[in-house]
């Protein structure tokens, strides 16, 4: 059965009064497979009142499960197979992902970059070049030092706010 969001049976429950939505609401919170994020968000209602009394939590259905695996399966076949290229077509992988990944930041933000251009300051900073570019630089570099590291461990939300601090600082 699929679960219909709580904003559609709230809109529902104005024509039936059999949906309780905050009854379903709770049932969710506290459901086997839900997971609470301990994340607050601000929420405005429509007579403009504002609270963060509701936590941000997801249902791990079948659906999200079977991703996951494959995901996680996925993901160790591309490990496997990046050991096993030189270390030069490692690096130039990394480089692709890492240029592509500012790339696609960068324009969810809504910020004009070219692929050449990032390239360009990945390469310069990978390879301990000077860069002629202003634009771009901190960025490129905090992704680097974040992929230098030698292993990141996230347990918490605390480790991922600092990871996203590290990226957008500057």
């Amino acid at each position: 059965m699929e679960l219909k969001p709580l904003s559609i049976l709230n809109y529902m429950s104005s024509t039936d009064d059999s949906i309780n939505v905050q009854k379903e609401y709770e049932s969710r919170l506290n459901g086997y497979s839900s997971f609470k994020t301990g994340l607050f968000p601000m929420l405005t209602d429509k007579n403009k009142k504002q609270y963060d009394d509701y936590p941000i939590f997801f249902i791990e259905t079948r659906d999200i499960s079977r991703l996951n695996a494959d995901i996680l399966k996925k993901s160790s076949q591309i490990e496997k197979l990046s050991y096993s290229l030189p270390g030069i077509a490692q690096e130039s992988y990394t480089n692709s992902l890492l240029t592509n990944e500012i790339q696609f930041s960068n324009e969810i933000e809504g910020v004009k970059t070219e692929r050449k251009e990032i390239g360009t300051i990945v390469d310069d900073l990978q390879t301990n070049n000077k860069t002629n570019q202003k634009r771009l630089v901190s960025t490129v570099k905090k992704y680097i030092d974040i992929l230098n590291e030698p292993e990141i461990r996230i347990n918490d939300f605390q480790k991922l706010r600092d990871i996203y601090d590290k990226l957008t600082d500057g």
